[in-house]
């Protein structure tokens, strides 16, 4: 071979390794800049659908007068109607909702800050209101008994539906409505329940309402502590087991109608925290109860 072809041989060679070593330091360039930009980027998270998710109020006039609740406006679907329906059912009584809810696919859905059951289960101790829900804002009337009761429903009014809620709700106060009770504010629901005494058994008088409560906890998907509690008949510890005992057995029954076992904690008072006078019949019967509560 000439002196000649072993040279352009070489040449060959070399420019084939330059051309491979020039690729590599040019990607080796590329890579620098791409981890740098990516360091000097904003990063991206992905959105949750919580994250997306806004408080509105929707449209709705919510009044009671004469120990009935009228729900009026406009509802997206029939489980939004749902949604209101039942727990105010639960709370008035079948007989006392007035359902003036219409479905239409306009309207928007709803979302408050807490679930219509514990929004209702607030108003429910208040005799008497009138409230219309519209855009940003709250507006109408209502009567309390106390100075207390307005400072709660006001503070209420800013953060239940949607947070700091414009409130025009005018709060009168009347003395003669004020209400003797004390129950713990964390609680939705206070079932009076005659037991059979020392019976923890379910009376079947209660299981109707408590197939309700099922239902409306079943739709709500949330953490629900059952507290129970008696009169002061007999020792305080016997009290108190029996009380635990009671709220074992509610929460089997709710368990048997589908609710996720998981959702539900259980704890006995015995005789430790009565809401009425222990020493007359009326307030016995009013302390052997069952709450449900915020846990």
């Amino acid at each position: 071979m000439s002196q000649m072809n072993q040279d352009d041989d070489q040449n060959y060679v070399l420019g084939i390794v330059g051309g491979i070593v020039l690729a590599i330091l040019v990607g080796v360039v590329s890579l620098s800049i791409s981890v740098s930009n990516s360091f000097n980027e904003t990063p991206k998270i992905a959105e949750s659908s919580e994250t997306k998710t806004q408080a509105i109020l929707g449209l709705f006039d919510f009044s009671v007068a004469d120990g009935k609740i009228t729900l009026q406006g406009d509802v997206l679907d029939e489980k939004a109607k749902l949604s209101l329906l039942k727990p105010a059912k639960l709370l008035w009584g079948n007989d006392n909702v007035i359902d003036q809810l219409n479905i239409k696919p306009e309207a928007p859905r709803f979302w408050w800050n807490v679930k219509p059951l514990e929004v209702l289960s607030k108003l429910k101790s208040v005799p008497q209101f009138k409230l219309h829900l519209s855009d940003q804002s709250i507006s109408g009337n209502a009567i309390v008994g106390s100075e207390e009761d307005k400072n709660t429903l006001l503070s209420g009014l800013s953060a239940w539906f949607i947070n700091d809620a414009k409130s025009d709700v005018e709060i009168e106060i009347n003395p003669q409505l004020a209400q003797s009770s004390s129950l713990d504010p964390n609680t939705l629901l206070n079932l009076q329940i005659e037991y059979v005494t020392g019976a923890s058994d379910v009376p079947d008088a209660i299981k109707p309402i408590l197939e309700q409560i099922a239902d409306v906890l079943k739709d709500a998907n949330r953490q629900i502590a059952i507290n129970g509690h008696t009169d002061n008949v007999g020792m305080a510890s016997e009290n108190k087991f029996l009380s635990m005992a009671r709220a074992e057995k509610i929460k089997d029954f709710l368990v048997s109608q589908g609710v996720p076992a998981d959702q539900l904690n259980v704890a006995g008072f015995g005789d430790s925290k009565p809401i009425a006078d222990n020493t007359t019949d009326l307030g016995r019967a009013k302390n052997r109860r069952i709450e449900f509560a915020n846990p």
